[in-house]
């Protein structure tokens, strides 16, 4: 027994998505099925949420934590900027 499911989305992103299924050989209800079904295999949403970055929140987070450390770090001196990663690969493989 079929259920009817109603939301509500912009004509103009309806029209876009409708666009892309019917490249790919569906209708929009067909296409939504699709993601249903696909929600309930990975009991979750079936694709990576990423920001405008491309990262997902947690690894945007660590990234703007460690590049504050680093920042940290330049400022008190305690690290150096290099002008290649040449001529630091050479610095480190000295010591």
């Amino acid at each position: 027994m079929s259920n009817t499911v109603q939301l509500r989305v912009d004509k103009k992103t309806k029209q876009a998505v409708a666009g892309i299924f019917q490249s790919l050989g569906l209708d929009l209800s067909t296409g939504v099925k699709i993601y249903f079904q696909q929600v309930l295999r990975y009991k979750g949403i079936p694709f990576p949420l990423v920001t405008e970055n491309g990262f997902t929140k947690e690894e945007e987070r660590m990234l703007l934590k460690e590049s504050a450390e680093t920042m940290a770090l330049y400022n008190s001196g305690k690290r150096k900027a290099r002008k290649s990663a040449k001529k630091m690969f050479a610095e480190i493989m000295k010591d």
